[in-house]
């Protein structure tokens, strides 16, 4: 991920400096940069093919006691909303939560596509049963291919589900 939102052309790096956008504080604290130090504003420049964070945001399902933490990528007008979920919340009511994702994403984002990025580091059991219900709803396993050109993007924290709004 690190390849596409900030051009780092090894794309074995430690990661993306988005990639601790799933824990940022809420609101954010205005003297931490959010993008960190190295990377005032990702950005893969590859031509006519840039991609920038234009948004991001955190939504709250207090019925189902779950919070989703997502930004939005986007690429020559393109928008694709990424959400984060991490192990701490794959147990819990996922429903209303991703059905407030799904329409936000549709009508006051804009975007073309949803990536669901599911923390790997789930159980099997959880990891299948998450798949399943995703599945049902219209998301299929992914890469990041469509935003890079030339670049291999999978990544060892995150498993990425995408679905075409």
């Amino acid at each position: 991920m690190s390849a596409v939102f900030c051009g780092e052309q090894d794309p074995a790096g430690n990661g993306s400096d988005m990639m601790g956008e799933d824990s940022l504080a809420t609101p954010p604290d205005d003297r931490y940069n959010l993008l960190h130090d190295n990377c005032a504003r990702p950005l893969y420049h590859n031509g006519a093919n840039s991609v920038t964070i234009s948004a991001w945001a955190e939504v709250w399902d207090y019925l189902g006691g779950t919070s989703y933490r997502a930004f939005v990528a986007d690429q020559n007008g393109e928008k694709t909303l990424f959400a984060f979920l991490d192990h701490n919340i794959i147990d819990l009511d996922l429903k209303q939560g991703l059905m407030a994702l799904i329409e936000l994403a549709e009508s006051a984002l804009g975007c073309a596509r949803i990536v669901m990025c599911v923390d790997r580091d789930v159980s099997r059991s959880q990891a299948q049963a998450v798949l399943k219900s995703f599945r049902w709803v219209g998301f299929d396993l992914a890469t990041l291919d469509f935003l890079s050109t030339d670049l291999d993007v999978t990544s060892e924290k995150w498993l990425f589900l995408s679905m075409d709004v």
